[in-house]
């Protein structure tokens, strides 16, 4: 008989005591699913138990028809869980049966409670027996705790079923297993007998072959698989005799192929040797470091000689340390982020600070990408010094503030000259009743102040741009923050951006306001103003859109410019678009004319970002 042969029979029946252990198995699972089913609507029936008699103590303490609505809401539920529970036995059975009685007399109890204890619509409460009040209340009270015990009495004796399932499935597994071992046995004394005398025969045979005696024959005692293998070897002898007269032959191919890979290997050395000048002689220091599993950065694997300078170490000195080891802790944004962002897009550039040797910190700009050398990851980092360029980011920061207290006070004694002038204004108003003449000229003077006014608040807003380092906002906030500040009478809103953030100046919220105030003024017949976001190959792309008039085709370009927006010829989308364009985002309008206005907020990659979407 062919090895093949004993072997389906083999897993025949094997395959056939699996299948009895696990059809076993799963009827018993099955049952034990059943039950615990079983368990989940018992245990909710003492939950809803306890629910019916803390709603029974509510209405008796506040009265009302609320909590009795609540009471027959929870009854409902008692009720379509008794209807989804099943008896698996008579006892249980009776014990269900008792259950249903019991919930039915409850809320013939509850309604006599209500019955008794209700008040006249716009009256006093009726004069009710007190006893016959606390008769019904006892009796409710009772029946409660009849049907808690009753659910209790049921729930043990589930337990009780699925306790006994257990034993018994774990009988049959046992059993199930002393056969298969029975049957594992039989099969090797089978095997042993058949088969193990053919396997020592070739076994012999091979080991002569594998020594280079390539003219044995091994001898074929069986008409099976064992027997074909047999036969085979002898043929592999054969050939692998032939086959090493013809290695001997391509010996000189082989030495024509080292050679060539000779020359490929001196061709790389020659491209490492260029890589590492321009390594060495780069004006920036660049770093080569590890990547740990769980992405943080770890050792140095390659530092230039910049990079040594900057820092006054070895080069030694620096392969024994990582990034980590350098920095103060003071980064652009915080480290989890700069990781995050490396392991999405393999590229991140960020500021810090290092630290020399002898402790001084130098501020540093660090592009870094995540590459892949001989397999593998490793990230390389480009650091510049960034020392000089703080220094004037400082002196800058001195004179704005300095250019802003000036500001301040300008706009400040403006503001008093404009105060006293509408005074002087309001004096001469009396003066001149009846004089129609003098009263447009009062008229037009308190319309030039209120555009002198304007003019004063717009440029404190726009003194104010940048005047604040940009800063991760929450998108959905900052659109609330902007809409709580315009008036929108019956307009509805619908802001969809629960989860952006974006990297932008903290005037964010007036250039939302000043969306707002565009379509409240501008719009026309509005009724709804959408916001929403979409993802795509630049960026993110905020939409804002109303149902209003819209823009003509020839004025969308017009309406961002300085002289065209809301309230005056000075302040509106204009400012919107200087604030947005303070850290890169970009904003047009892409609307049908008549269909209603359609701002596109698109905000670059690498300055946005979905966080939790928590508020």
């Amino acid at each position: 008989m062919k090895i093949k042969t004993q072997v389906s029979i083999s897993l025949i029946i094997f395959v056939l005591l699996a299948i009895v252990i696990i059809l076993s198995v799963l009827s018993s699972n099955n049952q034990l699913r059943m039950i615990q089913e079983k368990q989940r609507i018992i245990d909710d029936i003492d939950e809803s138990s306890f629910d019916l008699y803390y709603l029974e103590n509510d209405y008796l303490i506040h009265d009302g028809t609320r909590p009795v609505e609540r009471w027959n809401s929870k009854y409902a539920e008692l009720t379509g869980q008794l209807q989804a529970l099943d008896a698996s036995d008579p006892s249980q059975q009776a014990l269900l049966d008792e259950m249903v009685s019991i919930q039915m007399d409850m809320n013939t109890s509850f309604s006599n409670l209500v019955s008794v204890t209700r008040v006249v619509q716009g009256r006093e409460p009726a004069s009710t027996s007190q006893e016959l009040k606390e008769f019904s209340e006892s009796t409710l009270t009772g029946q409660t705790q009849t049907l808690l015990s009753a659910s209790t009495e049921l729930s043990q004796r589930v337990k009780a079923e699925a306790l006994d399932i257990e034993h018994r499935n774990s009988l049959i597994i046992l059993l199930s297993i002393a056969v298969l071992i029975v049957f594992v046995l039989l099969n090797y004394l089978v095997i042993d007998r058949t088969v193990l005398r053919s396997i020592s025969l070739l076994h012999e045979g091979a080991e002569r072959i594998g020594s280079g005696d390539l003219d044995t024959k091994i001898e074929t005692v069986r008409n099976d698989e064992l027997g074909d293998l047999s036969q085979a070897f002898n043929t592999m002898s054969s050939r692998l005799k032939n086959a090493r007269t013809m290695l001997i032959t391509s010996n000189s191919e082989l030495t024509r192929e080292n050679d060539d890979r000779k020359r490929a290997e001196d061709a790389l050395k020659e491209s490492e040797a260029k890589f590492r000048d321009i390594f060495s002689t780069i004006n920036d220091g660049v770093h080569i470091h590890e990547v740990k599993p769980d992405g943080s950065p770890g050792k140095f694997i390659e530092v230039n000689e910049v990079a040594c300078r900057m820092l006054q170490y070895t080069r030694e000195e620096l392969l024994s340390r990582g990034p980590l080891d350098l920095v103060s802790g003071n980064h652009s944004r915080p480290l989890e982020d700069i990781i995050g962002e490396l392991l999405r897009s393999g590229h991140a550039i960020f500021e810090t600070e290092h630290a020399r040797k002898d402790g001084t910190l130098i501020p540093v700009e660090i592009n870094a990408h995540v590459v892949s050398i001989q397999g593998k990851r490793v990230i390389v980092s480009v650091v510049r010094d960034i020392t000089e360029r703080k220094r004037a980011e400082e002196l800058l920061v001195r004179v704005n503030r300095k250019l802003s207290t000036l500001h301040d006070l300008t706009r400040m004694d403006l503001s008093n000259q404009v105060f006293v002038v509408k005074g002087f204004l309001e004096l001469m108003k009396p003066q001149v009743t009846g004089q129609d003449a003098l009263l447009g000229d009062i008229q037009r003077i308190e319309q030039g102040l209120r555009i002198i006014n304007e003019i004063i608040e717009f440029t404190r807003d726009y003194q104010d741009l940048g005047k604040k380092p940009p800063k991760w906002q929450n998108v959905h906030l900052a659109l609330l923050y902007g809409v709580s500040h315009v008036t929108l009478g019956e307009i509805h809103h619908d802001i969809r951006t629960e989860k952006l953030e974006i990297f932008a100046d903290p005037l964010l919220e007036k250039a939302f306001q000043g969306l707002f105030e565009n379509s409240v003024v501008h719009g026309g017949h509005v009724s709804l103003i959408r916001v929403s976001y979409t993802i795509s190959p630049e960026g993110v792309i905020i939409i804002y859109e109303d149902d209003g008039t819209g823009i003509p085709q020839e004025r969308k370009e017009e309406i961002f410019l300085r002289g065209d927006g809301t309230h005056s010829r000075i302040r509106g989308l204009f400012f919107v678009r200087e604030i947005l364009d303070l850290t890169g985002i970009t904003i047009r309008e892409t609307g049908d004319p008549g269909k209603g206005v359609r701002f596109e907020i698109l905000v670059p990659k690498r300055i946005f970002r979905q966080g939790s979407g928590s508020l």
